[in-house]
């Protein structure tokens, strides 16, 4: 008996596979976002920080600064024996005020700038 054999494949090309079109997302460029901090003062202040995003009250610290400077150098020059008594004025101070939850410096206020 004559066996039988499949037809043969060779004659029939392969279907063409054409990759899906590429599609491109179109970028936005971004833009740097500033965030203006409040003026600060002395005492301490509600705000949102730029860091941890918590609204929080600053925490606050008296630093000697260019105020308190020149104030002992005018004590040493009229006195000349007081010139410490600058140092227990704390309206001589510069404040910085930094996050309590994140200790992130936040800005300052500065006597004399």
């Amino acid at each position: 008996m004559g066996e039988s054999l499949p037809p043969s494949y060779a004659s029939v090309p392969p279907p063409a596979l054409q990759p899906p079109p590429v599609q491109y997302a179109q970028q936005v460029p971004m833009q740097p976002m500033l965030v203006q901090m409040p003026p600060m003062g002395r005492h301490p202040q509600s705000m949102l920080c730029p860091n941890c995003h918590q609204q929080v009250v600053t925490n606050t610290k008296n630093e000697n600064g260019l105020a308190m400077w020149l104030a002992v150098g005018g004590c040493c020059v009229v006195t000349g024996v007081c010139c410490w008594v600058p140092f227990l004025i704390k309206d001589l101070k510069d404040v910085s005020h930094t996050c309590p939850s994140c200790q992130y410096y936040l800005g300052s206020y500065k006597m004399i700038k």
